[in-house]
């Protein structure tokens, strides 16, 4: 009788090296799309910034952790094949059987414990494939669902009654984010009243001369954004050419005002001249 070595669970070596090596495939795939989707910016559309270098760390670490898995399973294949190509034994020694377990365990460790079964392989493997194939295709990108940003936004009146225009004061404002908190705090909105605003978001239209003028911003990922706005009315003249969801730069003076049947303020910009206002190249969708 001859000593073919065997996996205790019927599976072949080629079985069990194929799987390793699919799993290495996928694995390293990921790490790449981490990578990938730092350097592209892909990464500022579903989560918040503090969150992107970590994701460029841990895709990395997978990276290297799959190189060495790769290595390892390459010597093992190349044991494999010498332990195949020895000669067989016509008849077999007392310590065949301990012989065939104790080289198997080494081989193909845990073996004993779960079967290499290609068919689950496969399928697990297209279940991990699938958020590859989203980055594939371009996923995520800036088309951010425009039915979620209404629903966010809400839905906005225009503001009636006569703009005064305020005494102007020195300094300038670029945050949406200040610009929200000092709409309840009325020693800023004392503060800033007159200023300067130089702000760059997306446009949603709310007449011919009014519109909002928003960012997203997120704590953590895309599920949690929330948007700072703020109500932008042209003094003089309407506004042609711009779309819902277009990126402007615009430069006006900050009001708020406390809209009738409501007990809050809002922060609003007066814009003295159209040519205040302008596309610009779109930006991360989040601040």
């Amino acid at each position: 009788m001859t000593c073919d070595h065997h996996h205790p669970n019927g599976a072949p070596p080629r079985d069990y090296l194929t799987g390793q090596l699919l799993t290495i495939l996928v694995a390293g795939v990921f790490g790449l799309v981490g990578v990938l989707m730092y350097r592209n910016g892909q990464l500022g559309y579903i989560l918040a910034l503090q969150f992107h270098r970590p994701v460029l760390i841990a895709g990395v670490a997978v990276l290297v952790l799959v190189a060495l898995r790769a290595i390892s399973v390459w010597r093992e294949a190349g044991r494999i094949h010498d332990h195949d190509q020895t000669p067989r034994h016509p008849a077999r020694s007392p310590d065949c059987d301990h012989h065939d377990l104790h080289l198997h365990n080494e081989l193909d460790p845990g073996a004993d414990d779960h079967g290499q079964d290609l068919a689950w392989v496969f399928s697990r493997l297209i279940v991990l494939c699938f958020p590859v194939g989203l980055f594939l295709i371009g996923v995520p990108n800036s088309g951010f669902s425009q039915d979620r940003i209404r629903m966010l936004l809400g839905g906005d009146d225009a503001l009636t009654g006569n703009m005064a225009a305020v005494a102007h004061q020195n300094g300038t404002v670029t945050d949406f984010n200040y610009l929200n908190a000092a709409a309840d705090d009325e020693g800023r909105r004392e503060s800033l009243q007159g200023r300067t605003a130089i702000l760059e978001g997306r446009v949603r239209w709310i007449d011919a001369r009014q519109f909002t003028l928003f960012r997203l911003r997120m704590t953590c990922c895309a599920a949690d954004a929330v948007p700072l706005k703020v109500r932008i009315v042209l003094k003089s003249g309407t506004l042609s050419g711009l779309h819902d969801f277009e990126w402007v730069r615009m430069k006006g003076q900050v009001q708020f005002i406390q809209p009738p049947n409501s007990e809050r303020y809002i922060p609003v910009v007066v814009v003295e001249e159209i040519r205040d206002i302008n596309r610009t190249e779109p930006k991360h969708e989040f601040e």
